[in-house]
């Protein structure tokens, strides 16, 4: 009897079979999906091999992810895609994205990123991770609202692909969102994703200044280094397509070095923000957006503000103001060239754009034309000579497309996140303040710039999203140790 007792103890203590783990359910959802991508791969490669290799690497990366359990190398591999906008674009449509839609389904470095990211988020969940932080979904009720109000606009869509085209980038930047938000839990995850920033910001503005006084040019893989055009040959765009988008793009990540340097104590792992923020002041310059630059002037006026209002004003901020003026002094003559050019071909083209937009939304005031669907009923509102493209304004943009709550939607997002900013600026500890003041500044000169631009691109809405991201998580890190039953 005790010989008994002994095997069956032996037998216990000894390992499952190799295919009782490998039948964990993460690993079987793994399968699964694999499965179908590889199955949906097959079928693509009769008639685009590219989208088969795609969606052979999509089928892949959940593995590697779940083998190699990386994550912070993924989070940085989406935030510095921001400012790369290196992707491939599938059933891409030349003309619609010549007049400023989204001309294809957009597959990126961020989009692989997510799918790893997420894959690791699914397994754990599934194996049931005490570390594994929860999704903040109550938090992400109003990014939700937005992406969600958009998507029955495609009922409505003239041109139903490309209504998909924009609903799918829009559901990758919720996704975004709600990833940021949830797993930055720490001081140490935030200064993570601001000092990612910064690199971003720094390759790309030094590729527009090396582009402008070196004569460096990089065209590598579909990864290249553009201008302005004929009339604006000399207006910067770095990597990021338009010089408009490359202003928003500078505007906003700008400031968190900014913020960095204007704070009393400067960590040493925050000195890239110096060059940073030298370079990236050039940038924005060379790239002649004046909208931009209003963004810009208008956040560091509310930057300078906070820090005064955290009663954290030092030499720093004498200093900061100090180089600013060196800097404007410096490109003097091309800030005042720019501001009194007569550009009243252009500006006349743009009220025109803004009325055949007014035009729509009395048409389609509830539920739009559609998605990404303006440049498809553009022909019958105004006269497609010179500048036939959408309207400079995000909100009028959405409100045409997508309907008056969707537009709604999108102004009380911004709202909320800024609220958020402001209630993290207030209650946060004093090494916090650099990081929620930058952030919520960056957020902010985005939200003023969409006044001026249609933000109809994938820098300018992926940089919109991270930071809605960032500025939540860092507000849900001032209410650790509090309830957080009340979602501000």
């Amino acid at each position: 009897m005790i010989a008994v007792r002994r095997a069956a103890s032996v037998a216990s203590a000894l390992p499952r079979p190799a295919i009782l783990s490998f039948l964990a359910p993460e690993t079987l959802v793994a399968c699964c999906a694999a499965l179908v991508l590889g199955a949906v791969a097959a079928g693509a490669a009769m008639s685009s091999p590219t989208l088969a290799l795609v969606l052979i690497a999509a089928a892949t990366l959940p593995f590697v992810a779940m083998v190699t359990g990386v994550k912070r190398p993924l989070i940085a591999i989406a935030i510095l895609d921001t400012s790369l906008n290196w992707d491939v674009n599938f059933w891409y449509d030349d003309e619609a994205a010549a007049r400023g839609a989204f001309g294809g389904l957009s597959f990126s470095l961020t989009t692989m990123a997510l799918l790893g990211l997420y894959s690791i988020w699914l397994f754990e969940l599934l194996a049931r991770s005490r570390s594994t932080p929860q999704p903040r979904l109550r938090w992400a009720l109003p990014a939700a609202a937005y992406v969600g109000l958009t998507v029955p606009s495609l009922l409505s869509a003239y041109d139903p692909r490309l209504a998909l085209f924009e609903i799918a980038f829009l559901i990758q930047g919720l996704l975004l969102f709600v990833y940021v938000a949830s797993f930055v839990r720490t001081a140490r995850d935030v200064h993570f994703v601001v000092a990612t920033l910064v690199v971003a910001l720094t390759v790309q503005a030094g590729l527009i200044v090396a582009t402008r006084y070196a004569g460096v040019s990089l065209d590598f893989a579909g990864l290249e280094t553009t201008s302005g055009g004929e009339r604006e040959v000399s207006r910067a765009s770095g990597t990021l397509g338009s010089p408009n988008t490359a202003g928003s793009f500078l505007a906003a990540a700008l400031l968190l070095p900014l913020s960095l340097l204007a704070a009393r104590t400067l960590e040493r792992r925050a000195r890239l923000a110096l060059p940073a923020a030298g370079l990236g002041a050039v940038a924005l310059i060379l790239t002649l957006s004046r909208g931009a630059w209003l963004a810009f002037a208008v956040s560091l006026v509310a930057l300078l503000a906070f820090f005064a209002y955290r009663g954290l004003t030092s030499r720093r901020i004498l200093a900061l103001g100090a180089a600013t003026v060196v800097v404007g002094v410096a490109f003097g003559g091309l800030v005042a060239d720019r501001l009194s050019r007569d550009d009243a071909g252009a500006a006349r083209s743009r009220i025109d754009l803004f009325n055949a937009g007014v035009d729509v939304i009395r048409d389609h005031a509830f539920f739009g034309v559609g998605a990404n669907n303006f440049t498809v009923v553009l022909p019958s509102y105004a006269e497609l000579v010179g500048y036939a493209y959408i309207p400079h304004n995000r909100f009028l943009l959405v409100w045409s497309e997508a309907g008056v709550a969707a537009a709604l939607a999108l102004a009380a997002l911004i709202g909320i996140v800024l609220r958020r900013g402001w209630l993290a600026i207030r209650r946060c500890e004093a090494a916090l303040v650099p990081y929620a003041v930058g952030t919520t500044v960056a957020f902010l000169a985005l939200a003023i710039h969409m006044n001026f631009e249609p933000f109809n691109s994938r820098p300018q809405l992926q940089l919109f999203w991270l930071l809605a991201g960032l500025v939540t998580a860092i507000r849900c890190l001032t209410l650790q140790g509090r309830s957080e039953v009340a979602v501000a």
